[in-house]
C-alpha cells in the first residue's frame, strides 16, 4: 500500500476534498499511449469524483479501467493477488473486489475506517475511532481473514492511528501527535499480527511509514526527517534530513522512496535514498501536488492530487534511479495508489 493522508493534511485542504467531490470526469478519460511492457500489472488508484471510484492503468501505459464506482469518500487502497482492497472512512466501511471488477463486498463496518494493509491471510486497517475535542483518542487497529470472518482488533486507544503497513509477521502503523493536548506524541508502532504486545518504535509528527519485508522506513515531519529500522528491531537510522514537507514513502529493499511539496502548484519532488544510508538523489521535480508513491519492479509510481478545478492530476512514473518522467493517467484526481496485477 501506498498513501499518506494525515489528519492535519485533510484540515488543511478542505477545499481541495471538496473539489475533489464535486469534479466529474468521464470513466476512462486521460488514458495514457501503451508502450513496450515492462512488466504484467496495473496502478490502482481511488478518487472522490462522483461519490467515489476505483481504477486502474496498465503498467507501461493504456486505457484507464474503471473498477467501481459509489465508494463514498475512499481514502486508502492496498491490493494482492486477486482483489483491490480499501477504506470509505465516511462510510465507514473496508470494502474489496476482484481486480479485473465485479461486485463489492464490504467486509468490516466501523466509525472511520482510515489506512489498509494486506498480506496472503489477512487484510488490516487503522479506524480512528470518535472524534471529541479537536482529535481521535481512542482508535484501533484491526485484522480480518481474507476468506471472511471474525474481525480481531490488534491494538486499542491509539491517537488518531492513520498509515500502516504488514511484512507477514508484524503490522505497522503510525499515530498522530495531538496539538490539543501537552504530552501526547505521534508514534510509530508494531505488533504481531497474531496479537500480542504493542511496541513503540518512535515518536514525534510521523506522517507516512512502510515495510518491505526487512526494514522498516517512515517520515517524520517534527525532525524533518526519513527514518529507517530493522523490521525485526534493532537501532533506528536517520536516512535524510530537512524533509519537512515530506508525504509519503515506499520501500523496495534496495532503496526508500518519498515524496515532498511545499504547498504550491508544481513544486513536488520524488527523491531517493540507500535503505541503508548514503547520498539522496532527486528523481523527479515540478510534481502538481504529489500526495501517494510506490515503488515496484523498475520504476517508482506516485499520484499527483492536481487543482480540482482545472482536472490536472495524474498518475506518473519514473525508472528506478532516474529518467524520464511517464504520465500514465491524466485528468485524475488520485487521493491513494497502489501496484499489483
Amino acid at each position: 500500500m501506498a498513501e499518506r493522508r494525515t489528519l492535519a493534511h485533510m484540515r488543511e485542504r478542505l477545499p481541495l476534498l471538496i473539489g475533489l467531490i464535486l469534479a466529474a470526469i468521464s470513466a476512462g478519460c486521460g488514458s495514457s499511449a501503451p508502450t513496450a511492457a515492462r512488466a504484467d500489472g496495473h496502478v490502482y488508484w481511488l478518487t472522490n469524483e462522483d461519490g467515489g471510484k476505483l481504477k486502474r492503468v496498465p503498467i507501461g501505459g493504456g486505457p484507464v479501467t474503471t473498477l467501481a464506482r459509489n465508494l463514498k469518500g475512499p481514502n486508502a487502497l492496498a491490493v494482492d493477488s486477486t482483489h483491490v482492497y480499501w477504506t470509505s472512512p465516511t462510510a465507514g466501511t473496508v470494502s474489496m473486489v476482484p481486480i479485473d471488477g465485479g461486485d463489492v463486498t464490504t467486509l468490516a463496518t466501523g466509525r472511520a475506517n482510515y489506512s489498509i494493509a494486506v498480506d496472503g491471510a489477512h487484510v488490516y486497517w487503522t479506524d480512528l475511532g470518535r472524534f471529541r475535542f479537536g482529535s481521535y483518542m481512542d482508535g484501533t487497529v484491526k485484522e480480518a481473514p481474507l476468506s471472511g470472518g471474525h474481525m480481531t482488533i490488534l491494538a486499542s486507544g491509539q491517537p488518531s492511528p492513520e498509515s500502516i503497513a504488514v511484512n507477514g509477521t508484524h503490522v505497522y502503523w503510525t499515530t498522530w501527535k495531538d496539538v490539543y493536548r501537552a504530552g501526547v506524541s505521534g508514534t510509530v508502532n508494531t505488533v504481531p499480527v497474531d496479537g500480542g504486545t504493542v511496541t513503540t518504535l518512535a515518536n514525534g509528527l510521523v506522517d507516512s511509514v512502510a515495510t518491505d519485508g526487512k526494514h522498516v522506513c517512515w517520515l517524520d515531519s517534527d525532525s524533518g526527517t526519513v527514518n529507517a529500522a530493522p523490521a525485526d528491531g534493532g537501532k533506528l537510522t536517520v536516512l535524510a534530513t530537512d524533509q519537512f514537507y515530506a508525504r509519503s514513502v515506499a520501500v523496495d529493499g534496495t532503496h526508500v522512496y518519498w515524496i515532498s511539496y511545499y504547498g504550491y502548484p508544481y513544486d513536488g519532488t520524488v527523491r531517493e535514498v540507500p535503505v541503508g544510508g548514503g547520498k539522496v538523489t532527486t528523481l523527479a521535480t515540478g510534481l502538481n501536488f504529489p500526495d501517494a508513491i510506490a515503488a515496484a519492479g523498475t520504476h517508482v509510481f506516485w499520484a499527483n492530487h492536481g487543482d480540482p478545478h482545472r482536472l490536472d492530476g495524474s498518475i506518473q512514473e519514473i525508472p528506478l534511479g532516474g529518467g524520464k518522467v511517464t504520465t500514465l493517467a491524466s485528468h485524475q484526481h488520485p487521493v491513494a495508489l497502489a501496484v499489483g496485477p
